[in-house]
């Protein structure tokens, strides 16, 4: 919102069209600094478009790992290793 020729007010609509385009920031619209606390926060910046990227590229793989180790192995019986007592 412009307020005068040479002040504004940011109104936070172009933070929430953010958290509609990216649904993974900008939880607390832009008048709560939890998203800045907690790294979600997105400008529209390069740089946090970076951050973002680099947050889903760490979500996405613990995701994965997660998947692996609960994933049941799926080879016959006779070709999975067994313990010998």
């Amino acid at each position: 919102m412009e307020i005068t020729e040479n002040a504004a007010v940011d109104s936070h609509a172009y933070i929430h069209y953010l958290h509609h385009k990216y649904f993974e920031v900008n939880y607390g619209d832009g008048l709560i600094p939890f998203d800045k606390w907690f790294g979600t926060f997105h400008d529209g910046s390069r740089e946090s478009e970076a951050r973002m990227q680099a947050r889903y590229q760490r979500t996405k793989q613990r995701a994965n790992a997660k998947a692996q180790a609960k994933a049941p192995d799926r080879r016959p019986i006779w070709l999975r290793e067994t313990e010998v007592i």
